[in-house]
């Protein structure tokens, strides 16, 4: 995606919007290209609790692998005019109450400034 976004850079002269999507796992050096090329870029987050991830991706962290990254991307981009990050999260994963949501997007937007978090609901695959 970034080797796409780059063509479209630097060949085709693509001066308008561009969002790329992060994986958890991604190298520290992937997402400096990934917001160096993109004008948004996304790590989702899935839930708001590390516990709840748990539960549906094991092997994901929030603590470990995404937050550092959305720290990381936050840093990059700061003072970058037309440059920002974005997350999702799903509802309904588990019993999680409203107010743990909003704590969570409240936490996440003071503390990474956000340009918002969408929401999705959670249907596990059988």
């Amino acid at each position: 995606m970034i080797d796409t976004a780059k063509i479209l850079r630097e060949k085709y002269s693509y001066k308008d919007y561009i969002h790329l999507k992060l994986m958890p796992g991604t190298s520290l050096q992937t997402v400096e290209e990934a917001v160096e090329i993109a004008n948004r870029v996304s790590i989702n987050l899935e839930t708001s609790k590390e516990e709840r991830l748990k539960s549906i991706a094991k092997g994901k962290s929030i603590i470990k692998d995404m937050l550092p990254k959305i720290e990381y991307v936050d840093k990059l981009i700061k003072g970058q005019k037309g440059k920002s990050q974005i997350t999702q999260m799903m509802v309904g994963v588990g019993d999680e109450k409203d107010e743990e949501v909003i704590k969570a997007v409240d936490y996440l937007n003071k503390r990474f400034r956000l340009s918002r978090v969408y929401f999705s609901a959670f249907f596990p695959i059988t």
